[in-house]
């Protein structure tokens, strides 16, 4: 497995153009799992994998600006009305190591269907988000997939996280912890030996 590098600079990431394969709608349908294995330039503002460039919002898994793993869900395609979990405490030590990130949400159009990891371990301790009224849940938006997220105005983004040896979307699935562990224990196992 080689992996590609990617400096803090704004024009350095990768993407995948528009597919519905990238996009969850609502209900059980929407479901998903994500896993990225991951070596940080920076803990802080770094892109793991979005599907949302202005004015196109889908959703966002995202070292955020104070080094906390997070992810936020956008209703219809809008900024304005989001379901969002956030880990705590900040990783601030994450920068430069290997580190596997993931994420599930279960389609229930709450938090509490919203779960984060970290190298195989289940966060326990988040801060739940919420912005506006009436989350009516995701909806396939014309926005590619990548290491990028332009924010809510144009020029305002987050950019890729540095190395990436590894990610993965799981449609229609929100795996369990247990297979959420093994899948990081390996690539973590992959990491130490050989990157």
């Amino acid at each position: 497995m080689r992996y590609q590098t990617f400096s803090a600079a704004k024009d350095t990431y990768f993407k995948c153009d528009d597919h519905v394969d990238f996009s969850f709608v609502t209900g059980a349908a929407s479901s998903f799992s994500m896993i990225v294995l991951a070596n940080p330039t920076t803990a802080a503002s770094r892109v793991l994998l979005s599907k949302s460039y202005y004015p196109n919002y889908e959703w966002v898994f995202e070292l955020n600006t104070n080094a906390s793993l997070g992810l936020k869900l956008f209703s219809a395609g809008a900024s304005a009305v989001f379901l969002s979990k956030t880990s705590q405490p900040a990783y601030t030590t994450d920068a430069g190591s290997w580190h596997v990130y993931g994420c599930t949400y279960d389609g229930s159009a709450t938090t509490a269907g919203m779960f984060l990891y970290r190298d195989g371990a289940l966060l326990t301790s988040i801060t739940l988000g919420a912005s506006g009224v009436g989350y009516a849940g995701m909806t396939n938006t014309v926005a590619s997939m990548g290491s990028r997220f332009n924010g809510l105005s144009v020029g305002a983004s987050h950019d890729g996280c540095g190395g990436y040896a590894f990610a993965m979307i799981q449609k229609t699935q929100a795996l369990a912890a247990g297979p959420i562990k093994v899948i990081s224990n390996l690539l973590l196992s992959y990491a130490a030996s050989s990157l």
